[in-house]
Formats: C-alpha cells, sequence, structure tokens
C-alpha cells in the first residue's frame, strides 16, 4: 500500500551536523488521542501494548 502524506511546513534553524528526525505513528490523532492497542476504550482503558510498525520506503522534499 503507498501512501503520501502531505505535512504542513514548519519553521526551525537546524545546525550543521545535528540530525532532523521524523518520527511515524500509527495513532489517528487528533480524531482519538491514544490506541491503546487492546479491546479496551481508547479513553478509560488502562492497558496499553506496544506495536511495531515498517516502514519501507520515505521520501523527504526540504526547501534549499
Amino acid at each position: 500500500l503507498d501512501s503520501v502524506v502531505h505535512l504542513a511546513p514548519l519553521s526551525t534553524h537546524i545546525h550543521e551536523g545535528e540530525e532532523l528526525t521524523l518520527m511515524i505513528s500509527a495513532h489517528a490523532f487528533p480524531r482519538y488521542a491514544r490506541d491503546l492497542h487492546t479491546d479496551e476504550d481508547h479513553l478509560y482503558g488502562t492497558r496499553a501494548v506496544p506495536m511495531r510498525r515498517t516502514v519501507r520506503g520515505i521520501e523527504l522534499e526540504m526547501p534549499v
């Protein structure tokens, strides 16, 4: 499944030698504030389990 995600512009200054990290989450934020990955209600549940996702490729366009 190929998906394209368009992110809003952001403004920050990255110094030479610093790294920019893109974190990808499987959560349905902001529709649901959290996903417990259990059958418990996402608002009242108390048990969460970690989920593993695989990103097979990413293309990042940055202005010069």
